[in-house]
């Protein structure tokens, strides 16, 4: 197995705001899920926990 680089954490960050991204413009922003309280608090969760990872991975230094 070949060990983490700079290419694989670059790799899960852009990842990581792709689905967030995602998450956001094709759950959030879905008339049926806006019009329901708990498939919208679920999508909201999702989006910022997916968030949350992008920070993550952003902060951890490879050097």
């Amino acid at each position: 197995m070949q060990k983490p680089d700079a290419f694989h954490q670059h790799e899960a960050l852009h990842m990581a705001l792709f689905l967030a991204e995602s998450v956001e413009s094709q759950l959030m922003e879905n008339a049926f899920v806006r019009d329901h309280p708990d498939c919208r608090k679920l999508a909201e969760a999702a989006n910022d926990t997916l968030f949350n990872l992008y920070q993550l991975i952003g902060s951890i230094d490879r050097s």
